[in-house]
């Protein structure tokens, strides 16, 4: 797969937001969270995108960045009403589509199939606009990460055993790669990586971000050789999920997460005049200042990204601004 040079963090057009529009109906998902009075998102432990410190009790990444900018848009700037729920591959659509959270902002890739149905859950959902452009890479101990990475299953790469997650969009493309028995099956992609630990495999497929020595690290991994691959075999859009039986929060989300690139496009920042992001009357009198509430609170998308990643996946390609 090629990694591509083209940035893709693109804002669309708003349009005329001041179009006056009734509020939502009470049976609404807005209505419920503000009634509930907190948002619940399904999140990933992953450094960089959902981590928690134990110490602080506090979570920190570019998917809870994402929560807080949807709290901050419903609850009048207020970003930390959110109730984060973790949840495995095999878990986060069933959680969706029952109720268990309203969001998933949690490393999920969109596809045509999640999109249209997934039979295993029975319905298809709504994405949002993509917050971070991935694809699969390969890892492991010296020589089997560069053996995975180099799709080699002979000589001294005739022990190759590769963990991955069931579940996810990786499983997949491995299936597809390589044969059954140079695969080991988690039930989730940090058991893939724990696999490692374990000596259950000796390479791992996950998402490149996956793959930093930071998340390695997290899960207990050695400190000994790793090597990483430089070869993506997937195109992993990862991006915010909602359910699809209400359209209006699936638009709510959407350009939310617009809001974020839109404002660094026109250079807004969390410090400097928020105040300049346009006001929307199209969800009722309730959150005409939503916009200028998702930048004070979380900034723009390269604030964003910078404060969560830049330390450990420089920006490039896909994830510029277009």
């Amino acid at each position: 797969i090629s990694g591509g040079n083209s940035p893709l963090i693109y804002s669309h057009p708003f349009g005329n937001t001041r179009s006056p529009a009734p509020e939502p109906p009470q049976d609404s998902t807005l209505q419920r969270i503000r009634q509930r009075g907190f948002l619940r998102c399904g999140v990933r432990r992953l450094v960089g995108f959902a981590d928690f410190n134990a110490t602080t009790q506090e979570w920190r990444g570019i998917d809870v960045d994402f929560c807080r900018a949807v709290s901050a848009a419903i609850f009048n700037g207020v970003f930390n009403t959110i109730e984060y729920i973790e949840l495995s591959s095999q878990e986060r659509f069933e959680s969706l589509r029952s109720g268990k959270v309203d969001i998933l902002c949690r490393t999920t890739t969109a596809t045509f199939e999640r999109d249209v149905l997934i039979p295993s859950v029975g319905e298809g959902f709504s994405f949002s606009q993509t917050t971070f452009y991935d694809g699969l890479a390969f890892g492991g101990l010296p020589p089997y990460g560069a053996c995975a990475n180099g799709l080699r299953t002979l000589e001294e790469c005739a022990d190759l055993k590769i963990c991955v997650g069931i579940g996810t969009t990786t499983y997949t493309v491995v299936q597809g790669l390589f044969a059954a028995r140079y695969i080991v099956v988690r039930d989730s992609t940090v058991a893939a990586l724990q696999g490692l630990a374990l000596g259950l495999c000796n390479a791992i497929a996950t998402d490149s971000s996956g793959l930093s020595f930071e998340n390695i690290r997290s899960v207990g991994l050695h400190n000994g050789p790793f090597q990483i691959g430089d070869q993506l075999y997937s195109k992993e859009p990862l991006t915010p999920v909602v359910r699809q039986d209400d359209p209006v929060f699936a638009s709510f989300v959407y350009w939310v997460v617009s809001a974020t690139f839109y404002a660094e496009e026109q250079g807004i920042t969390q410090q400097s005049n928020s105040n300049e992001m346009p006001v929307v009357s199209l969800f009722g009198n309730a959150y005409v200042s939503m916009l200028n509430k998702v930048i004070e609170a979380v900034g723009n998308y390269g604030e964003i990204y910078e404060r969560n990643l830049g330390r450990i996946i420089p920006r490039s390609g896909a994830n510029l601004l277009n």
